[in-house]
């Protein structure tokens, strides 16, 4: 992936972060596109935001690690602070559940929620 793409993707994270709205939000892959919300409004996410689609797995897979990664390397940076604590620390690279590898129907999305 080219760097100027990586570079948005992290951008629009910080932005979103920076709204004084967003409580917290982890960053995640799915095969399932936007249907992976449902997953998420019982446990308090009240957005979800696909960063990239059309994907296929290792770049959606890759993607979702270099985010991950860009976040823990600041700790003072807000987008360190609001992500969600119990996932911060080692990042663990997702198997790619049980999907099929192929196709580019690959995500990489951000899940937030707000104070209430």
């Amino acid at each position: 992936m080219k760097q100027e793409f990586l570079d948005r993707l992290a951008n629009t994270v910080d932005a979103i972060c920076a709204s004084p709205r967003v409580a917290g939000y982890l960053i995640g892959y799915s095969s399932k596109g936007s249907a992976r919300f449902t997953a998420y409004r019982p446990h308090g996410f009240q957005h979800f935001v696909i960063l990239a689609d059309g994907l296929s797995q290792k770049d959606a897979l890759d993607l979702e690690e270099h985010l991950h990664m860009r976040i823990e390397a600041d700790q003072a940076a807000l987008s360190y602070q609001k992500y969600r604590e119990k996932s911060r620390g080692r990042h663990h690279r997702s198997s790619g559940g049980i999907t099929s590898e192929d196709g580019m129907n690959h995500c990489v999305y951000m899940a937030c929620w707000e104070d209430t």
